[in-house]
């Protein structure tokens, strides 16, 4: 593909869009016409997913007008991506704009619809994108994504059981240069956690993988795969993307630098750029949530007690209307027993006045 003109994105205020726009036109016509293209290039900036989008976007090196431009690609299609490699590409050309501090960006962007070839980065071999391993990899990562394990809650829960923390034992699958380990254990001194290096041949794939599946038997709480910068090819082989998505123990990884993104990072249940952000979130996640901890056994204490004193409260209560129920039933049976004999008497007043009147009617009937 002939691409003759800069690649450099314009920038213009928002009053002049029209302008922008037509800028924008002008170059992708210099460029050639919006239609599907096939281009060499390298990747040297790989973005993470946008919020609420679909797609992965980034900067590639196209090698044959030696210019850089932006591009974006569908997460399902992003997979086989990675920086440093070269491929053959096919898409579109388009531009973009979007506004920043009151001002209106544009450039032009590649659009990838397909990965056509993939150069290997140490050999220059070619190999085509439909190899079965690169389609393999695609089907795990998919397949994955529905599976992967929450760290966060299984360290909450962890610290949630009461057992002793230091029993918390993170396997580290390392090199041999303890270097690497060193940056992990130094972010994170805490006794809480015990971590075990593993140290293997961190550019042998079949050690890496090894290694996953034999501290998948272990009785570790957390798999760590660490390393620093290099070559990190070796962890976008079929061999370790399938060890890590088959363990059962949650796992994460921490590879290379702060741009680095493997398809172990993706088949991992939670990965970090460095291993030094890797202890950071173990040291920051403890203590936070022992905070939390803290405050949840407070709260726990406070109930217990609340439960306690009502407990009483209740006992007490019980007691004292038991006693006063059998008071109340003595007092009513003592004003019963009163109104019965008070009825009694009237009665028998009532019935004497009876006879006396009685009497003297049968008198005074007589005398007459």
């Amino acid at each position: 593909m002939n691409m003759t003109s800069e690649m450099t994105p314009t920038i213009a205020t928002v009053s002049n869009f029209n302008l922008l726009q037509e800028d924008l036109k002008k170059q992708l016509s210099n460029l050639q016409k919006m239609e599907s293209k096939r281009i060499t290039c390298r990747i040297i900036e790989l973005s993470s997913q946008h919020k609420n989008s679909t797609y992965i976007s980034g900067k590639i090196f196209d090698v044959q007008s030696n210019k850089t431009m932006e591009f974006s690609i569908y997460e399902n299609l992003s997979y086989e991506l990675y920086l440093g490699h070269t491929y053959d590409l096919e898409g579109v050309l388009s531009f973009f704009l979007r506004t920043a501090n009151n001002q209106l960006c544009g450039g032009v962007s590649f659009n990838i619809r397909k990965i056509v070839r993939v150069y290997d980065a140490t050999s220059k071999d070619t190999q085509f994108y439909n190899d079965s391993n690169v389609n393999q990899i695609i089907s795990l990562l998919n397949a994955n994504q529905q599976n992967k394990l929450d760290v966060d809650d299984i360290l909450w829960q962890r610290l949630q059981t009461g057992r002793n923390e230091a029993q918390f034992k993170v396997n580290v699958i390392c090199g041999e240069n303890n270097e690497v380990f060193e940056d992990l254990t130094q972010a994170c001194k805490l006794e809480a956690f015990s971590f075990i290096p593993v140290q293997v041949k961190i550019d042998n794939k079949f050690k890496i993988a090894n290694a996953i599946k034999n501290m998948d038997k272990s009785n570790c709480d957390l798999i760590a795969i660490i390393r620093g910068g290099g070559d990190l090819s070796a962890f976008n082989e079929l061999d370790i993307v399938k060890a890590i998505v088959e363990c059962e123990k949650p796992i994460v990884t921490a590879l290379g630098h702060s741009h680095d993104l493997t398809k172990s990072d993706r088949a991992a249940d939670k990965y970090f750029f460095t291993p030094t952000a890797l202890g950071e979130y173990f040291k920051s996640f403890f203590l936070q949530k022992k905070k939390n901890i803290s405050i949840y056994e407070l709260n726990s204490k406070m109930s217990d007690l609340n439960q306690n004193i009502m407990s009483s409260v209740n006992q007490n209560m019980k007691i004292l209307t038991t006693a006063f129920e059998g008071k109340t039933e003595r007092i009513i049976s003592h004003f019963e027993n009163r109104m019965i004999r008070k009825a009694h008497l009237k009665f028998e007043i009532l019935k004497a006045a009876f006879w006396v009147v009685a009497g003297v009617a049968i008198t005074l009937n007589f005398l007459k």
